[in-house]
């Protein structure tokens, strides 16, 4: 008589366990569909959540920044070599080592003869504007903590674009910009905020470059599509080459980025066109027809080409400037920082670049060492140009390998340990950097413990994103992310091999546009998946406007046979 009762004792229990696991399963699900894609919302909602967002950001990054006490990133020399041309000398104690601690205050300063080095800075680059600014605030003295604060509203600024400009809900957009934030506050990042370097400003600017390709890519949506160009459309259009200027004219390594947006501009039409003819029904167009076709092709097609052009303009302006003014030091740098010290036989390459034997003496010495004069004052140097670089890397192909290694090293060591972060000298001025933040700085040196992991998820993320570009049962501004994420693991392979070919010396520092476009491609691949696979959501509406005589061409004329 008492087996039953304890039978149906476990059969209760067992039923209670199986109904707690089915309410943790339903509140996990619960949980994903609220930080899941979704469904795009309204656009006040998307505005309200984008502002408050990058508010949020931003004051994050004053935290980062100034709470208990102002951090930063000391002067190697590059401070100087930007700052000494507007007439600005940093004030310190002169025994005082610039890269052991920052020293925040610029003050006006004559310099006179070759005492100070000519910018290497194309005139119209956006630090010149921050500068500016910053001076103006401070009366004439750079302050970097004031510079560090506008930095950190242009932060706020962009995630803003981001925030608006992402498919999806708005938990989910928000999550995308939480991971976002979390990789750019890291000390390796955020610290170049609060510096006179240009890195703080080329930093935010490939957050912008991405921002950009979200836009230009995303503006299918939003641009141009019947002779009625909506107000929304061009100011996507506009905001998008807008910020893609402002990175292309930061800094030359950002040029990377030029294949990405000339695409999103020039294709995107020719897409759109495709996807009308889809959603069109087939027939005989009349002659009526087919000029309102073309008027509305030209109208569609000329201010993204014209937008095009704008940008490569401003890619060759920069190009130009840059490769003019630092064309010896480069050239010295590649063969004297990289070739020579790697090289199983250094007499062969100097004679490969016609040079004479004696100039190995200057492998692996700085371009100020007396060594180095001696190479730059033969007339076979000066004969040396870019395009002898690029055919002696092709001719040897087995330095490549070589050269990818240290590349890889370089994104998996980005801290910069020759460079303080503290605002006074630790000690005997060794440089000290602040441990405040640092996933990227904890979690990069696992990346190089495990072989081809780098590649590998690259690889990973283009195949995802491809993918969803792809898919043409996803929204448009869902594709637009797939696109999107694709030019910009592109761009950043495009910087890694421009660096990783050139010299080697300050090879981390150089390299830390590819390593923040690394570490904001895995919220970039997270975005996708999640994207792709939680299903079709909203599909394009994108239609072509039905022409006045589309029906008595549909009454008067037979359908035209499908084609096969």
């Amino acid at each position: 008589m008492s087996q039953p009762e304890p039978r149906r004792r476990a059969k209760h229990e067992q039923r209670q366990s199986t109904r707690r696991r089915i309410v943790a399963v339903e509140r996990i699900t619960a949980a994903f569909a609220l930080l899941g894609p979704g469904r795009s919302e309204r656009r006040p909602r998307i505005w309200v959540a984008a502002v408050l967002g990058g508010a949020v950001l931003t004051g994050l990054a004053l935290l980062r920044l100034f709470v208990p006490s102002a951090v930063g990133m000391a002067d190697a020399g590059d401070g100087f070599r930007l700052l000494c041309s507007a007439g600005l000398a940093n004030e310190r104690p002169f025994t005082a080592d610039a890269a052991g601690a920052v020293f925040p205050i610029w003050s006006p300063a004559d310099w006179t003869g070759a005492a100070c080095p000519e910018s290497p800075l194309w005139p119209f680059s956006p630090y010149h504007l921050l500068v500016a600014l910053a001076r103006l605030l401070g009366g004439g003295v750079l302050d970097v903590r004031l510079l560090g604060v506008l930095l950190a509203v242009v932060l706020g600024l962009l995630t803003v674009a981001l925030i608006r400009y992402l498919p999806g809900a708005v938990p989910f957009r928000l999550v995308v910009a939480a991971l976002f934030g979390i990789v750019l506050l890291d000390g390796v990042f955020a610290d170049f905020l609060v510096s006179a370097d240009l890195d703080g400003t080329v930093l935010l600017a490939v957050l912008a470059g991405v921002v950009a390709l979200l836009i230009l890519w995303g503006g299918w949506a939003d641009r141009v599509t019947t002779l009625d160009v909506p107000p929304r459309g061009i100011a996507a259009t506009v905001l998008g080459v807008l910020l893609g200027a402002a990175a292309l004219a930061t800094s030359p390594a950002l040029l990377a980025f030029l294949p990405g947006f000339v695409a999103g501009l020039v294709l995107l039409p020719w897409m759109r066109d495709a996807e009308e003819r889809r959603s069109r029904e087939s027939g005989r167009a009349l002659r009526g027809d087919r000029g309102r076709e073309l008027a509305r092709t030209l109208a569609s097609r000329v201010p993204s080409l014209l937008a095009a052009l704008a940008l490569i303009a401003v890619a060759v302006a920069q190009a130009g400037t840059s490769l003019e003014r630092v064309r010896a030091d480069a050239v010295y740098a590649t063969i004297f920082g990289t070739i020579l010290p790697s090289s199983p036989d250094p007499a062969a390459d100097v004679e490969w670049f016609g040079l004479p034997e004696r100039a190995i003496e200057a492998s692996g010495r700085w371009i100020t060492d007396v060594q180095a004069g001696a190479v730059l004052a033969d007339p076979a140097f000066a004969g040396i140009g870019v395009d002898d670089l690029i055919r002696f890397q092709a001719t040897h192909p087995e330095r490549m390998v070589a050269v990818a290694d240290r590349g890889l090293a370089a994104l998996s060591q980005p801290v910069q340990q020759r460079r303080g972060s503290t605002m006074l000298p630790v000690g005997d001025g060794e440089p000290v950097q602040d441990p405040r933040w640092t996933p990227v700085a904890t979690s990069s040196p696992l990346l190089f413990a495990v072989p081809l992991i780098v590649p590998g998820l690259q690889f990973a993320g283009i195949l995802v994103a491809l993918s969803l570009a792809f898919t043409r049962q996803h929204s448009v501004r869902s594709r637009s992310l797939g696109f999107a994420t694709v030019f910009a693991m592109l761009a950043g392979w495009i910087h890694f091999w421009a660096v990783a070919l050139g010299d080697q010396r300050v090879l981390s520092e150089a390299m830390l546009p590819s390593t923040l476009l690394f570490w904001l491609g895995l919220p970039l691949l997270f975005a996708c998946a999640a994207v792709r696979l939680a299903g079709p959501g909203e599909k394009s509406s994108i239609r072509a406007p039905e022409a006045k005589n589309a029906q008595i061409a549909a009454i008067t004329r037979p359908a035209a046979r499908p084609s096969p």
